[in-house]
């Protein structure tokens, strides 16, 4: 089944999405704006790695602020040095699912997010035009299941767990209690709660589980127990990945920026290699998280081309499709179209765009 909705009632169930969650969404956008161009005019000017593109046009970067590539690009300015003639905008999201109702609304462009998010936004009702240029990266231990007392899956019946929802980590942890035999809906008690919310709500009496990312993890693995990771659901054959997504519109009429945004990208992933220390410390920089910390938490992510294994486009869209199958299990998403819409949705420029300057 393929998405045919009439484009007023597609519209009307963006907005209903929009308008249910706005309040949430503006308050978190608030103050997370990243610096424009413009405020970077007193630091030194940082050189293009890639081939520069002369394309102009709006380029409004979404990003959830945990170390990795897209971080980089930030903290390094490299996206304002490499796109001279677009209008680069970084907004910070504390979810994927804020991210997704940005893309919904029309003031996103572009961003990197979680597969779970992705492939609800995507999938019924929502069905957010939106592409997929390719991974950034596997998530193995990066986002992990801590708890204060359980010390295994199994132990967590009865719990009340935070995770945020409709993320990455939100689909592990289904996972995990699936694959341990607990019934998600029934065995333990999962709320919602907002990554930047988690550690003062585990130094309280309200949660006694978390699955999430850094920097929330860094702050409440320490002492703890942790029970899983992500890197263990994937080898349990359930797999989450972060992924650039970009609007459709905008990806059709900016094809130079995208090609080049995404061989900025993977530029980024290989510095984690070739220039470790570097890497680390814009991470760090970026994320206000110690060094120690971001090299743990960039050590618990698997980058596919540097290690020679990138993604095919099918093995993406499979992804993508069984995550919206699983969705819609859990009653996080009503419909899931045929793999061969997910696959259409997957434009692979991983090739296109690796013109290193």
């Amino acid at each position: 089944m393929t998405p045919n909705f009439p484009l007023n009632h597609r519209d009307r169930l963006i907005r209903a999405m929009v308008t249910t969650l706005s309040l949430v969404s503006l308050v978190a956008a608030q103050g997370c704006v990243g610096k424009p161009a413009a405020e970077w005019a007193t630091q030194p000017d940082a050189q293009c790695p890639i081939t520069q593109s002369q394309q102009s046009g709006s380029m409004r970067i979404g990003y959830l602020g945990s170390p990795g590539p897209d971080l980089y690009v930030y903290g390094a300015r490299l996206a304002e040095a490499c796109f001279p003639n677009a209008d680069v905008q970084w907004v910070r999201y504390p979810t994927g699912q804020d991210m997704v109702q940005a893309f919904a609304s029309g003031s996103l462009d572009l961003g990197t997010m979680g597969s779970t998010p992705t492939a609800k936004a995507i999938s019924g009702p929502l069905s957010v035009p939106l592409v997929v240029p390719g991974v950034s990266y596997q998530i193995g231990d990066a986002e992990a299941l801590v708890a204060k007392k359980a010390t295994t899956v199994e132990g967590l019946r009865g719990s009340k767990i935070a995770v945020p929802f409709s993320s990455t980590s939100h689909y592990s942890l289904l996972k995990a209690l699936t694959n341990a035999g607990l019934d998600p809906q029934q065995d333990v008690h999962i709320v919602n709660v907002s990554p930047d919310k988690i550690p003062a709500a585990w130094k309280s009496d309200d949660i006694d589980a978390a699955f999430v990312w850094s920097p929330a993890l860094s702050e409440i693995a320490p002492g703890n127990h942790v029970l899983c990771t992500a890197k263990n659901v994937a080898e349990q054959g359930s797999p989450t990945f972060n992924i650039t997504a970009a609007d459709k519109q905008w990806a059709a009429d900016h094809g130079e920026l995208l090609s080049g945004w995404m061989a900025l990208q993977r530029w980024a992933e290989k510095q984690s290699q070739s220039n470790h220390s570097d890497y680390i410390n814009v991470n760090s920089s970026a994320a206000q998280m110690q060094p120690d910390q971001v090299n743990a938490d960039i050590a618990g992510q698997v980058y596919l081309p540097v290690n020679n294994s990138d993604i095919s486009r099918d093995q993406l869209a499979t992804a993508l499709h069984d995550t919206a199958q699983f969705l819609k299990q859990q009653g996080e998403v009503e419909t899931v179209y045929e793999p061969a819409y997910y696959q259409q949705l997957v434009v692979n420029q991983r090739e296109e765009g690796n013109k290193e300057g």
